[in-house]
């Protein structure tokens, strides 16, 4: 049985009229087994472009790509020092940012693309004095008002403005830029989409974007579910130690006015944080969580605990968690 036949049969339509297609895992296998493949068909709005030289071709924004890479499951690697600035920060007219993206394969593994991003402020400063040089000769020869009407004073104003909102926001444009070079990189997208009629691919061609995951259906997937469910209880505050019985008080027979033997006070009860969280759920999550502990410690005495009793979610809250903490106290050392 071909699992996948009716998302290659779609995909390969999709290619055939032109679109653009991204399967991270191609061919796509006759038979799923811990990961399915999940298609996205993604329809980008003319407000996700901006013109770009003189309009004959049109650039996608960066919330534009944020939404080709969430259909197909990119996602950035986390992990300190993979992806930032690159640079020691000492020049603050120089930003060097590195994007890691990284989406998920059939086979369980992740894949990674990386791209740079640089941005020089001097080399701006530059392009922007040349420009504005051209700019006010252009301006002179029209019989133009120019102000400043000095030269220099006219080229280091408006080339100091460019600047300096460059400057404002540099690491978000270096950090941008590189993600969407990254994003591109993956599903293997144009630069720019050119002009043509008034429009263009980008706003004219659909997106098929397939993004892998785990398969819900799979028990194999639900046992692990159930295992990250338990994990989550008590991996952030461990293991409940085992109850103590309370220190001894020595009785002293013999009355000394001048020095009273000291009262002990006891301390106050704690509430253990794990059964706090564990209350604050629902009566079915908390039947959730004790079946996969059971499941997870090997706990053999469930089926003769429950018999002749209703499903644990009809219990009383008292009796359902006195009943977490006998599953907790058998906990494997």
């Amino acid at each position: 049985m071909d699992q996948n036949s009716e998302l290659r049969a779609q995909l390969n339509e999709a290619k055939a009229g032109g679109h653009f297609v991204f399967c991270p895992s191609a061919p796509l296998p006759r038979v799923n087994h811990l990961y399915v493949p999940v298609l996205q068909v993604v329809k980008l709005q003319p407000d996700d472009f901006y013109p770009v030289q003189g309009g004959k071709s049109y650039g996608l924004h960066a919330h534009g790509y944020k939404k080709l890479a969430k259909a197909a499951g990119i996602e950035w690697v986390a992990e300190y020092g993979r992806s930032g600035r690159m640079d020691d920060r000492r020049d603050p007219n120089f930003c060097l940012y590195l994007a890691v993206a990284k989406f998920l394969k059939m086979d369980g593994r992740f894949h990674e693309e990386s791209a740079y991003k640089h941005i020089d402020l001097n080399a701006k400063r530059t392009s922007a004095e040349e420009k504005y040089e051209k700019q006010y000769d252009d301006r002179k020869k029209k019989n133009q008002k120019v102000w400043p009407p000095n030269k220099d004073d006219y080229i280091k104003l408006f080339s100091d403005r460019d600047v300096n909102q460059i400057r404002e926001t540099m690491d978000e444009r270096a950090e941008s830029g590189a993600k969407a070079r990254a994003i591109r990189s993956v599903l293997d997208l144009p630069v720019s989409f050119k002009s043509y009629n008034g429009t263009h691919d980008g706003l004219e061609k659909r997106f098929y974007l397939v993004r892998i995951t785990p398969d819900p259906a799979n028990e194999q997937v639900q046992r692990m579910q159930y295992a990250a469910l338990t994990q989550s209880f008590l991996g952030i505050y461990g293991v409940a130690p085992p109850p103590q019985m309370p220190a001894m008080i020595e009785h002293n027979n013999q009355h000394d006015a001048e020095s009273p033997s000291p009262v002990e006070t006891p301390e106050p009860e704690t509430i253990e944080p794990t059964i706090i969280d564990f209350e604050n759920c629902s009566p079915e999550e908390q039947e959730n969580t004790i079946l996969g502990m059971v499941k997870q410690y090997g706990y053999q005495h469930h089926e003769k605990d429950m018999k002749g009793q209703p499903p644990l979610s009809h219990w009383e809250q008292e009796a359902r968690t006195d009943y977490f903490k006998h599953i907790l106290s058998r906990r494997p050392q």
